[in-house]
């Protein structure tokens, strides 16, 4: 009997240990395994406006913003991968050029623009057709770089392909500004490398934020180059010859000139600005600013303000 309650005894004292052994190993629940190969299981979408894009069609010089912030790039493609990291490529290369800010359409052609993070992809057809082959005229230059269409400012917008094809043929490339990725706003072209120009950029603003569509043409020059002598040879260049005035003021003080140009009823006011290089060195940034004579806002430099431009 003694043995037997022994045993007993002994039975429930190994239940409690192991009672006690259970409970103090309950703890936290353990955490999932981490995924042993994310490269595999990676995912990655591209889409514009809300929609998977499989699909564009371009025309040379246009370009498109890429981006993982919709806000950044509400007209571009937005990208989404599971890794937070993605590669973009084209296949064959020399249709479009890509980057994983923006691709753009550098020859007639079809392409893929392949989308990738880890061994998930996404491929995207590119056709890339021949801008328009808009006929367009030498004499339409003012000076040897600033073209202006004989046609009404007002359809600026459809300027596009002429323009393309004039500055193509004076070394001259189609881009964009840093705020207007996708020429919403205005046209930007800039001369290539060796090309000699007075101008750093000209600007055909088709759909600016307010007030009537205009031009402008603008560069950098040394401290002390903005002077009476310099406003009128860079108004009679571009053929601002009529009614000019030289060394006014706007009306917030920044130092201008102004002129019209008679035969193509233009009108050019030539403002100066001090700006700082990235390197911090002070310079005179002179802009050229054209409207049609009808839409300018006032003959007397005094009550006239600069129309607002982007970011080159």
């Amino acid at each position: 009997m003694k043995l037997e309650m022994k045993k007993f005894f002994a039975a429930l004292s190994a239940l409690a240990i192991m009672s006690l052994v259970a409970v103090g190993c309950k703890g936290k629940d353990p955490k999932p395994n981490p995924d042993p190969n994310p490269q595999k299981t990676a995912t990655i979408t591209v889409k514009k406006g809300g929609k998977d894009v499989t699909n564009l069609e371009l025309s040379v010089g246009d370009k498109v913003a890429i981006s993982t912030n919709a806000a950044s790039a509400p007209e571009g493609l937005i990208v989404n991968s599971s890794t937070g990291a993605f590669e973009v490529k084209a296949d064959p290369a020399g249709i479009v050029e890509v980057s994983k800010t923006e691709i753009v359409a550098k020859a007639a052609g079809e392409a893929k623009v392949i989308f990738s993070a880890g061994e998930a992809k996404v491929e995207v057809a590119v056709k890339v057709k021949k801008t328009e082959e808009a006929k367009f005229d030498p004499k339409n230059f003012l000076g040897n770089e600033l073209y202006v269409p004989q046609r009404k400012f007002s359809d600026m917008k459809n300027w596009k392909a002429e323009l393309v094809n004039a500055y193509g043929s004076n070394g001259w490339n189609f881009t964009a500004y840093k705020d207007d990725p996708d020429s919403k706003t205005a046209f930007l072209f800039v001369p290539n490398d060796g090309t000699q120009s007075v101008f750093g950029a000209v600007g055909y603003y088709h759909n600016p934020q307010s007030g009537p569509t205009f031009i402008i043409a603008s560069a950098g020059f040394k401290l002390g180059f903005w002077s009476k002598e310099k406003q009128e040879k860079i108004l009679t260049a571009f053929g601002f010859t009529a009614d000019q005035q030289l060394d006014g003021k706007l009306k917030d003080g920044t130092p201008a000139a102004s002129g019209v140009n008679q035969d193509r009823g233009l009108d050019g006011l030539l403002y100066m600005q001090k700006k700082k290089s990235p390197q911090g060195e002070e310079y005179e940034h002179l802009t050229l600013q054209v409207t049609e004579v009808e839409n300018a806002p006032s003959s007397s430099l005094h009550t006239r303000a600069a129309f607002k431009v982007l970011r080159k």
